[in-house]
């Protein structure tokens, strides 16, 4: 053979080899199902307005998202990825509100988007069982559990009786009423008007009688009380629910 029949065989033979090549990774069926798959991906990961608001107003409010209950008003923007939301007025995530969206597009571009829709968190909270009076000591017969739709930013909400039972209440509440930790107070000790005992110690002598609280105490906290045995009113340190300790001078 030839040089020049040789060289051209060579020639043939690469070209074939590189056809072939193209041939089979233009129909390669694990390359077509791995793009087809990424597309796929691609549209799964995609996160709606709806979606991306319900997850935000949860992670804001510590809530399951599965509580978040989000409506609508007018329309909003479709076929977006959603990477971002923030609420147009800081702290407002229930009620009516408008959120600022940044989406990304299917050429990767970012957009800006506004959606405003009614935000409700529908949750256990507890509430007054019946009309209570103001300062009234709350027992646990006078609240129960009850789920509720809240449309105001969570101001506080008791999670246990145990931050409930024992309180009393800053202003009377009607029945059904949620109850806000702001609304709660501790209870006094000693109430004004209870009877109390009066307790003098000096050199290992205890001596008690008789008095009358002249306002209501806290313990560790002093109070003007009445010696109901000499009528005179005297300040002493509240030491629990019925005892005053009146100090020596």
């Amino acid at each position: 053979m030839t040089m020049k029949r040789l060289g051209l065989a060579l020639w043939l033979m690469v070209a074939v080899f590189f056809s072939s090549g193209q041939s089979v990774w233009a129909h390669d069926p694990t390359r077509t199902a791995s793009v087809a798959a990424q597309r796929t991906n691609v549209r799964v990961s995609n996160i709606d307005a709806i979606t991306a608001i319900r997850r935000y107003v949860a992670g804001r409010l510590s809530a399951n998202e599965a509580e978040i209950r989000i409506r609508p008003v007018g329309s909003l923007p479709t076929g977006i990825n959603v990477i971002d939301v923030k609420e147009s007025a800081q702290g407002m995530v229930l009620g009516r509100v408008t959120f600022a969206l940044t989406a990304q597009r299917a050429d990767n571009m970012v957009s800006p988007h506004w959606a405003t829709v009614d935000v409700e968190w529908i949750r256990p909270v507890w509430v007054a069982r019946r009309a209570l009076k103001r300062l009234a000591v709350l027992d646990s017969d006078d609240v129960e559990l009850r789920t509720i739709s809240l449309s105001q930013t969570d101001r506080g909400y008791p999670n246990q009786t145990e931050s409930i039972v024992g309180k009393r209440l800053l202003r009377p509440v009607a029945a059904g009423t949620p109850l806000l930790l702001d609304l709660l107070a501790d209870a006094p000790t000693i109430a004004r008007g209870a009877s109390v005992t009066l307790l003098v110690e000096a050199n290992g002598v205890r001596v008690t009688t008789a008095g009358q609280a002249k306002e209501e105490g806290f313990t560790g906290n002093s109070i003007s009380v009445m010696n109901l045995d000499s009528r005179k009113v005297v300040y002493g340190e509240v030491v629990d629910g019925t005892t005053v300790k009146i100090p020596l001078h």
